[in-house]
């Protein structure tokens, strides 16, 4: 397994999970691996909602699962959605994709 950068956040809701909450995170993936990770994340309970720019997905899963998470291979960041909405305040330019 290779080292990749977690949250503080995600640590903090993988050793102490709401059973009953889902969130957003934002994962970073090796190019190489987009689809076989989509895939073990729906394998976990969760849902791909997004794809973004810069090889990046944006998933919901339940808390219980942000462990099982943690081993899908292929990751190289796993951060909240919060991240992205901070950078994306900085000089007025959506990292989203947007219609234009």
């Amino acid at each position: 397994m290779s080292t990749r950068y977690v949250e503080r956040a995600v640590e903090q809701m993988r050793e102490d999970p709401d059973s009953s909450a889902s969130t957003t995170l934002l994962l970073g993936v090796e190019s190489d691996s987009l689809s076989a990770v989509e895939e073990q994340v729906e394998a976990i309970g969760g849902e791909v909602t997004e794809q973004l720019p810069f090889d990046t997905l944006e998933v919901t899963v339940p808390e219980n699962a942000i462990t099982n998470l943690l081993e899908i291979e292929g990751l190289e960041s796993i951060e909240t959605d919060e991240s992205l909405e901070d950078l994306s305040q900085g000089n007025g330019n959506p990292l989203r994709n947007s219609s234009r």
